[in-house]
């Protein structure tokens, strides 16, 4: 008995060893192109973003009022508890709303970041929407016209991270922050005693695609789905 083979003449074996080392002899160029042309100049764009002048005025004069109800304040002790308690609600109400305000607006300036791995790539953009459209034309046009590939445009997509979430490497990648609704405060310790304090939005976290990875395990005979929402998942016996 025979067994036909058949020999691809295009692109290198799935899981083969050698296709990660052939993907970053092949693609340094488009690392270099990234680099040049979006990463360098992005740095000397200016500042990303500055100080909100509202928020400023607010936790400053959230601040002075805190003061004076410190104990070491020299005029602490002429405040009757009327006027305190009249303090501490206005204080309250102020955090709400700064709570409400972000701490810092745009800037004039941006940033592009680039991450590689094999022949899966990442380009993170703080910056416009059009900025990442025009960015996805410009590498998609220097791999087809330089390195002779195409760029699957339907798993190319411009993603919101703090909206939604970008995958890589069969990843989550989301940036949170109190206004995402992940988590409204963190509790931390301070010389005046624990607070609660909004989470900044420069925390990026990474997320187990739970969901997606049983599916696939489905898709392999390993589980049976009843009810995700409720994780009603059962697993099915492999006698083989």
């Amino acid at each position: 008995m025979t067994k036909s083979t058949t020999i691809a003449r295009i692109g290198t074996p799935q899981g083969g060893v050698i296709s990660p080392i052939l993907s970053n002899i092949y693609l340094h160029e488009l690392d270099l192109f990234v680099k040049q042309r979006f990463v360098n100049i992005s740095k000397t764009s200016g500042k990303t973003s500055k100080p909100n002048p509202d928020y400023k005025e607010i936790h400053n004069k959230i601040s002075n009022m805190r003061q004076k109800l410190s104990p070491t304040y020299r005029y602490n002790g002429d405040m009757t508890d009327d006027e305190r308690t009249s303090r501490l609600v206005e204080i309250r109400n102020l955090e709400k709303k700064r709570a409400r305000l972000k701490s810092s607006i745009k800037g004039e300036g941006f940033r592009i970041y680039y991450v590689r791995y094999a022949d899966d790539f990442l380009i993170g953009v703080n910056g416009t929407y059009d900025q990442a459209v025009k960015i996805r034309s410009s590498v998609a046009k220097f791999l087809k016209e330089h390195l002779k590939l195409s760029l699957n445009m339907e798993k190319t997509k411009i993603t919101s991270a703090s909206e939604g979430r970008a995958q890589f490497l069969g990843a989550d990648i989301r940036r949170y922050s109190s206004r995402t609704q992940d988590q409204k405060r963190f509790k931390r310790a301070t010389s005046v005693g624990v607070t609660r304090q909004r989470v900044p939005n420069t925390n990026i976290i990474i997320l187990a695609p739970i969901e997606r990875l049983v599916k696939k395990l489905r898709e392999q005979g390993m589980c049976e789905i009843k009810d995700f929402s409720n994780r009603d998942v059962r697993p099915t016996a492999k006698t083989a």
